[in-house]
């Protein structure tokens, strides 16, 4: 009786190698949803804290105005300012890897008792991979999101 392997190498490496060629999109596409997530994340994060700090100036907490401020490319910080125009931290915030603004840095301020900004403002975020997300803000303090 003779002795059949039941694969050979060349064999072996050759469905090994199929494979790999085959799984290769698959794995791109993964990468790519996970850009994606992060960044939607991301923007929809900055997009609370934004609607937040509009509702905290128009309830006029604390007797504050309340605004977002963008310290670098991926953090940035919901900030109040008295009547002596002292600017204190409340909370920090970071964009998820791999996302960043493409703006910054940048400071928005919300009218005690109103909510209201000064003009229209666009904040964009970005990821390798993901795209680019728009956060759109009116005079009112109206917060939208949208994708380019």
């Amino acid at each position: 009786m003779k002795f059949k392997p039941a694969l050979s190498l060349i064999e072996l490496l050759l469905v090994v190698s199929l494979i790999g060629i085959l799984s290769l999109p698959g794995v791109l596409g993964i990468i790519n949803i996970r850009a994606r997530q992060s960044l939607d994340v991301s923007t929809n994060k900055f997009a609370e804290i934004m609607r937040q700090a509009h509702i905290f100036s128009r309830e006029n907490r604390e007797s504050l105005s309340w605004g977002v401020k963008g310290t670098d490319k991926n953090s940035y910080q919901l900030v109040t300012r008295d009547a002596t125009k002292t600017v204190t931290v409340r909370e920090k915030h970071r964009l998820e890897s791999p996302t960043v603004f493409i703006i910054y840095p940048f400071e928005v301020w919300f009218d005690q008792g109103t909510g209201n900004t000064e003009i229209n403002r666009i904040f964009m975020t970005y990821a390798s991979k993901g795209g680019t997300r728009v956060v759109g803000l009116s005079p009112t303090g109206l917060v939208v999101i949208g994708i380019l």
